[in-house]
């Protein structure tokens, strides 16, 4: 996010293949970096999980070992029907994931086929709400502890409704007010993403923590924005810009 300005200058002035050179050299020094971690750990170099987290630990070992997958998943759907806020919690992702879709790819596309500007503009509007995104998470307690977890996913889905209208009003004319809502791109994400997932932490067994975390990312990155991506490109090359941020 905050290397996106960094990136599309580089696309500007060398092309992709600097791009993809660079990401070649990074995902391949932290392969590196895990087998050296892996290496040390088998060593005994790095401390274990229960020097880490010692009241963590022994929690799990109340866990039957023995507990077959059928049981689990029926463990994980039993949570979601005695607490249906928990459900509400899933389809509020699924739902904002799905919309997010176009401020976070069909913006980005609008601007360099529609609009002509370069990806360095580009790459300077997702700057701009990582930026605003990390105070919004910074203070997400607070928040949280103030308005509590579901005003705080009504706000921003409110929020994002209000920047999607906003969006379709823009022309090429005006096309730079694009970095300006871009604000409030960061603002959604973080504070709707920050309450649920406290939410979620707070809502079921400890034990099933990590499940309900990957069902939330599974509902607003994989299924949320996998029909958000497929629908709203095709209602963009339908229809256009505007109509698809209206719609």
């Amino acid at each position: 996010g905050s290397m996106s300005i960094l990136a599309g200058a580089l696309i500007d002035r060398h092309g992709l293949d600097l791009v993809f050179l660079y990401s070649y050299v990074a995902r391949l020094a932290l392969v590196g970096c895990v087998l050296y971690a892996m290496l040390r750990g088998q060593h005994g170099a790095l401390p274990t999980e229960a020097e880490l987290s010692p009241r963590v630990a022994p929690s799990r070992k109340r866990w039957p070992d023995n507990m077959d997958a059928s049981t689990y998943i029926r463990t994980v759907w039993s949570t979601i029907v005695v607490n249906p806020a928990v459900g509400v919690c899933l389809g509020a992702n699924l739902c904002l994931g799905c919309a997010m879709v176009i401020t976070d790819f069909l913006v980005s596309i609008q601007m360099e086929r529609d609009f002509g500007m370069s990806r360095t503009v580009n790459g300077l509007a997702s700057t701009i709400s990582t930026l605003v995104a990390v105070p919004c998470f910074y203070f997400s307690d607070d928040l949280i502890r103030k308005y509590g977890h579901f005003r705080i996913m009504i706000y921003s889905q409110c929020l994002c409704v209000a920047q999607l209208v906003l969006h379709s009003m823009i022309t090429k004319e005006v096309s730079l007010l694009i970095l300006p809502l871009s604000t409030l791109k960061g603002a959604v994400f973080a504070c709707h993403w920050s309450a649920s997932v406290d939410f979620i932490n707070k809502s079921v067994d400890p034990h099933l923590a990590s499940t309900s975390q990957i069902l939330l990312t599974w509902c607003y990155w994989t299924l949320g924005g996998g029909v958000g991506y497929t629908f709203w490109s095709w209602m963009y090359d339908q229809v256009g810009a505007g109509p698809t941020f209206l719609l």
